[in-house]
């Protein structure tokens, strides 16, 4: 099957198809080939704020349509400014960072040299399927972004190729609560099972977290944001 039409498919589905790796960190988390050191668990941690960091980096900036949340391919314009001028995929940079933070909180040796390697392929389809959209799309002006801006390693010496817009903190805030809640939520269900007793600080934990999503829902709404992919 061709390359991109798997990567049309992941990216249409791609809520749902990292569930099931997510459920066997779970599952799996130090079992054999553990690595034996708490301080992995800290490392994980550390891994996983840069990878948020970098997206509020980028959420903060993110404006009009340039594929979204959606479930299809779309884009009004090349987005050239902030991160993007170092590297062409600044969100799912992040997203690794996230995903690597949790294969380091599982400690599993195993999970995190097989998890790296489908994050590759997983995202190298999608983006190839966003490449060859954006190509078709932007002929001249993507492929002289392509020239200059690297695909996942951040080229640092680059200059801005174009002004960014006002960064807004509350506006990422808005557009990464729902990232933040699943990875909360996921830190929160790895320590649970190290736990022998769910106590009531435990559910008192659980029920603020679940209050502060449903109010940034709430204000985002009123404030008519809309969420980036």
């Amino acid at each position: 099957m061709d390359r991109v039409l798997i990567g049309r498919f992941l990216f249409r589905y791609r809520g749902f198809v990292p569930v099931p790796f997510l459920v066997s960190l779970l599952l799996l988390s130090e079992k054999p080939w553990a690595l034996s050191s708490p301080r992995w668990l800290w490392i994980g941690a550390l891994v996983t704020l840069l990878g948020e960091a970098l997206r509020f980096l980028v959420a903060g900036f993110a404006k009009g349509k340039t594929s979204g949340r959606g479930s299809s391919l779309e884009a009004d314009f090349i987005v050239r400014y902030g991160l993007y001028s170092y590297v062409r995929n600044p969100l799912y940079l992040g997203n690794y960072l996230l995903f690597l933070g949790f294969l380091l909180f599982s400690r599993n040796l195993l999970l995190l040299v097989v998890g790296t390697i489908l994050f590759a392929l997983y995202y190298s389809l999608i983006v190839r399927a966003e490449e060859d959209f954006l190509l078709s799309r932007f002929p001249e002006v993507y492929e002289e972004y392509l020239e200059r801006v690297p695909r996942f390693f951040p080229a640092l010496l680059n200059k801005p190729l174009e002004k960014a817009p006002l960064y807004s903190p509350l506006q990422a805030l808005f557009r990464e609560k729902d990232t933040l809640f699943q990875w909360i939520l996921l830190f929160f269900l790895f320590q649970r099972r190290r736990l022998e007793n769910f106590t009531g600080t435990h559910l008192l934990f659980l029920l603020s977290l679940v209050g502060v999503w449903a109010l940034l829902s709430l204000l985002k709404k009123r404030f008519r944001l809309r969420s980036p992919g």
